[in-house]
């Protein structure tokens, strides 16, 4: 019996919704956002925030983003849970605004202000992947 074979598949798990969350130019793309609204951040978000910037090494202001919540989220032709836009706008679908993984990948994109290719080695560090988006 393999006992990594849990860890592997939360591995796994974790890389496809990092994947279906980005940063994203999507001037000039295909881009499909449903019942898009603001909403405040619940309050844990502002820890999360907290250690994305330590494991970054990089310092931003919370109170600079503006969240937005969707319910489908499509960017050529790709459904994603959220994406990033200049200069502080993170859009995550409902079924995403508590999945640590997807918002903490978002809230690094703004840290970066951007790194649409995931090229930055906080993507390592904060290990939120490296790679992404359409």
């Amino acid at each position: 019996m393999n006992t990594n074979r849990p860890i592997e598949l939360i591995a796994a798990v974790a890389a496809t919704l990092m994947l279906l969350a980005c940063s994203i130019p999507t001037e000039g793309l295909s881009l499909a956002v449903t019942q898009r609204q603001r909403f405040v951040p619940p309050e844990e978000y502002r820890g999360w925030w907290e250690t994305v910037e330590a494991c970054s090494f990089r310092l931003g202001d919370f109170d600079l983003v503006r969240w937005y919540q969707a319910d489908v989220i499509v960017i050529e032709g790709k459904d994603l849970n959220g994406f990033w836009e200049s200069p502080h706008d993170i859009t995550v679908v409902k079924t995403a605004k508590g999945n640590t993984s997807v918002v903490r990948h978002e809230m690094l994109h703004d840290l970066l202000h951007g790194d649409p290719d995931h090229e930055h080695e906080a993507w390592s560090h904060c290990g939120l992947g490296n790679q992404g988006g359409p």
